[in-house]
């Protein structure tokens, strides 16, 4: 690759880590999003980051050691891509998430929050993964944060909750006869066992109160 194809370089902003100095970055023509003169974040060595297509570093993000940002991936905010990890595809790292090791990041996956992927995992297709320590792990079904998942719960609380309501206001209501009251023709009589019947008999006052019962809706 020529110098003059090269999207970005390294400024004097240096910082170290564990004993590696990481530089931050600055581009050096327009690609993707970002503009010429924009800076990016820190990297320690040209092989952290390809000038080809509009993967980019920004913000306080880091990348070192063998780590590899490739494509169209963006890596940003306090993040940290360390070890042999690869982020590519359209994948994008950010917040306060690490990935290390060995693990691969791809496709449109997004790794955030406080997430940490290490070991041999995989993140995979549209994966969303804001917390958890995920080591060794192939993850590849779309996956919602905690939030997303008690919004889906309560949804389907208020869902339940409605079909109750409806079943009780459709369910019929019934009174039970005093001592006295005229127990008609439509009464019920309690027989025992949960079990209730017609009136065998009636036009005749009630001497049984709750034996009795009238259907009022």
């Amino acid at each position: 690759m020529t110098k003059q194809t090269k999207k970005y370089k390294f400024t004097k902003e240096t910082l170290q880590f564990f004993g590696r100095t990481l530089h931050r970055i600055v581009a050096t023509r327009d690609f993707g999003t970002v503009k010429k003169g924009d800076l990016g974040g820190f990297i320690e060595t040209e092989a952290n980051l390809s000038h080809e297509g509009n993967c980019w570093v920004s913000g306080d993000a880091w990348v070192c050691g063998n780590a590899r940002v490739s494509g169209k991936a963006q890596v940003y905010g306090d993040a940290l891509v360390s070890g042999d990890a690869w982020v590519s595809g359209n994948a994008m790292v950010y917040g306060g998430a690490q990935v290390c090791g060995n693990a691969r990041v791809s496709g449109k996956a997004q790794v955030y929050g406080d997430a940490l992927v290490c070991g041999e995992a995989e993140i995979k297709d549209q994966t969303q993964l804001t917390e958890g320590n995920h080591s060794g792990e192939v993850i590849k079904e779309p996956q919602t944060n905690l939030t997303e998942e008690v919004a889906k719960l309560r949804q389907e609380n208020e869902e339940l909750k409605a079909k109750l309501e409806n079943r009780l206001n459709n369910y019929p209501k019934y009174i039970f006869l005093e001592h006295g009251d005229t127990v008609f023709k439509q009464d019920e009589f309690f027989c025992g066992d949960g079990y209730w019947m017609p009136a065998l008999q009636y036009n005749f006052p009630c001497t049984e109160p709750g034996i009795y019962r009238r259907k009022i809706s």
